[in-house]
């Protein structure tokens, strides 16, 4: 059976994209080692987490989890992957250096790091919202149609 045809498709899809985002994660903690100076390291790292069991958790909306989940983790991907990329652009900006120094981090390479971290995790919970509310305004809207069992649009044709 090929993964297209497989009905597991979806799960190894986030499952990759969940690895590809505490991958960069990983990255950029290991690249920069001060970045848990940050006074709200612990913070984020909980919301994570919680996101992360969320997930496991939320059968009854997996879609909408699913699909929040995984927009949070391309999302997770890329904004690590395009600040570790730009450091220098930046760093350049008078607002990062000025909240730079507001931070107490040893650099700003740190700061950017510590700064797409923190990011990419509440978007990570943002999205993950949007998805459960989009999963729980079709289940509603299901529930309403005037005959459950019909495929969606029949009563159209």
């Amino acid at each position: 059976m090929s993964l297209v045809g497989s009905r597991r498709w979806p799960a190894i899809v986030l499952a990759v994209l969940v690895l590809g985002a505490v991958a960069s994660v990983a990255t950029a903690i290991a690249a920069h080692h001060g970045v848990f100076d940050d006074p709200h390291a612990t913070e984020w790292l909980v919301v994570l987490g919680a996101v992360l069991a969320g997930y496991l958790v939320a059968a009854a909306l997996r879609a909408g989890a699913w699909a929040g989940l995984t927009s949070g983790a391309v999302m997770a991907i890329g904004l690590i992957a395009i600040q570790s990329a730009n450091v220098a652009l930046l760093g350049s900006r008078a607002d990062y250096q000025r909240e730079s120094a507001a931070s107490g981090l040893s650099d700003m390479s740190t700061y950017l790091a510590s700064d797409a971290i923190a990011a990419s995790t509440t978007h990570m919970v943002i999205n993950v919202g949007l998805g459960l509310v989009g999963a729980t305004i079709g289940a509603i809207a299901a529930a309403r149609r005037p005959d459950a069992s019909m495929p969606p649009g029949a009563a159209l044709s």
